[in-house]
């Protein structure tokens, strides 16, 4: 979903043309993240190995699929913790740092 659809530009500033061949090509990048079904990580590097940058032109969209990916797991942890009776964790950040050491796991 970050990455883009053309290959790479062509350097006499000519539109370079679409990775799946077709005439015309969605940019994934520019689409409402509302209207996605599947997201794939990797460009944007997984939510929980909890690394603060990602390339430039892929900073906001990946924020907002890892905004969205911790909002889906702290709702599952809290839904989760409820019908175990567990409600004692605070659950105000779940990468205390850069990197994967720093990520909290669940807690169920």
């Amino acid at each position: 979903m970050a990455d883009s659809p053309r290959e790479e530009p062509k350097t006499d500033g000519s539109q370079s043309r679409c990775l799946d061949g077709k005439d015309g090509c969605e940019d994934c990048q520019k689409v409402d993240l509302a209207t996605a079904k599947t997201i794939h990580f990797t460009l944007c590097r997984k939510p929980w190995m909890c690394h603060s940058s990602t390339k430039t032109n892929r900073k906001e969209l990946c924020k907002k699929l890892h905004h969205e990916w911790f909002r889906v797991r702290k709702d599952f942890e809290l839904t989760e913790r409820a019908k175990n009776g567990n409600t004692s964790r605070d659950l105000k950040d779940f990468c205390r740092g850069d990197g994967p050491q720093f990520y909290v796991p669940m807690e169920l």
